[in-house]
């Protein structure tokens, strides 16, 4: 591995720089099948503007090469060369829409092939990732998550531990401890300037205003389930509740393991939030918990929860939508914590890139 400082010139030529570098006559493993039509250039030609920009300043700073031989093509990583404008039918792409490319050197657009694809994959095995409750069954699930998908862990602490200094050598913290240590979690967030993932279920009204403050200065996300399908299966609830009437009535079920302490799950109250946002109601006001002896007709209108617990289920969610004489019924089966860790992964290293606010996970999965 080897370092190549590149002056600035008084016009931006920073892809023939890496082109002399390498040798006229050398061949460049270039990132994908290219077309005879699109081909490195000895030159760049910007329009004024454009020089000034910053991705052409950081072109012209400093590029580390890695593996000269068979990684050469890593060369072209660091940098990424502005598209054309637009591209003119049955033209060289390179060239459509550019009045500042040079005659005989097309700006090639071969630098972009792998940029865009690999960037989230970059992103993600750069993000070091710091635990909170890294002893717990999530803990040890999260670990064996990111060293499937090649992300760094790089520390973890569990009760009596010091989130700040966790804090400091992390990108972004999991927190998957109690709800009685989330405040505390949060400042350190907040003190280092991280980004947190709240996964600790179990959580009051004076959590998730600690939850709005701290979004004020860094990003979080909070959620009753990282899993991918109960993000999409919540989105499907939501709909469902819109579109049926207040004739049809709404039950949440839920089983867990016989080890889990709160109830209904986060996930349960997070799908009857969602149902109640597609009614437009208000899920406290409209909630029926804990059935028992006489209880009287059910409310019109309201939101059912039960509850079970047994074994090892991981976790199971049903919605029911019942009405006369027909029912649906929306349903998640979690097999293992697996796609509960592989879910809170891929939300951290999406959340790390993110300004301060409050997210969740349809916006990770884009939805």
């Amino acid at each position: 591995m080897f370092a190549v400082h590149m002056d600035q010139p008084r016009s931006p030529r920073a892809f023939v720089q890496v082109i002399d570098i390498l040798g006229d006559d050398r061949e460049v493993a270039l990132p994908g099948r290219v077309e005879v039509r699109q081909r490195p250039m000895r030159s760049i030609w910007l329009r004024p503007l454009d020089m000034f920009t910053s991705h052409v300043v950081k072109s012209q700073d400093q590029v580390r090469i890695f593996g000269e031989g068979v990684r050469r093509r890593n060369i072209f990583d660091p940098m990424l060369l502005p598209k054309p404008a637009r591209i003119a039918k049955g033209s060289d792409p390179a060239l459509g829409g550019n009045p500042g490319a040079s005659e005989d050197h097309d700006i090639a657009d071969v630098v972009h092939l792998a940029h865009e694809a690999q960037e989230g994959r970059k992103t993600q095995l750069m993000t070091s990732i710091g635990i909170i409750g890294s002893a717990g069954r999530m803990g040890h699930a999260l670990e064996t998550a990111a060293a499937e998908a090649g992300v760094s862990i790089a520390g973890g602490i569990d009760k009596g531990g010091d989130p700040i200094a966790l804090a400091k050598i992390v990108d972004v913290l999991l927190d998957f401890s109690s709800p009685s240590a989330l405040v505390g979690n949060l400042g350190a967030a907040v003190a280092a300037g991280k980004a947190i993932l709240v996964g600790t279920t179990g959580l009051e009204d004076h959590h998730h205003q600690a939850i709005d403050d701290a979004a004020r200065h860094v990003a979080v996300l909070q959620t009753g389930n990282t899993s991918l399908g109960i993000t999409l299966l919540a989105r499907l609830v939501k709909e469902a509740a819109t579109r049926l009437g207040e004739d049809w009535d709404i039950e949440i079920v839920e089983s867990h393991h016989r080890m889990k302490v709160d109830a209904p799950s986060g996930t349960a109250k997070m799908l009857g939030e969602m149902a109640a946002a597609g009614r437009g109601i208000d899920l406290a006001s409209h909630s029926e918990r804990g059935r028992d002896g006489l209880t009287g007709a059910r409310e019109k209108g309201a939101i059912g929860f039960a509850s079970l617990r047994a074994g090892t289920i991981a976790g199971d969610h049903s919605v029911l939508f019942a009405t006369e004489n027909e029912r649906i019924t929306l349903s998640h089966h979690a097999e293992n914590r697996s796609i509960f860790a592989r879910g809170a992964i891929r939300a951290a290293t999406w959340l790390a890139r993110q300004p301060a606010g409050r997210y969740t996970m349809d916006q990770v999965i884009g939805i």
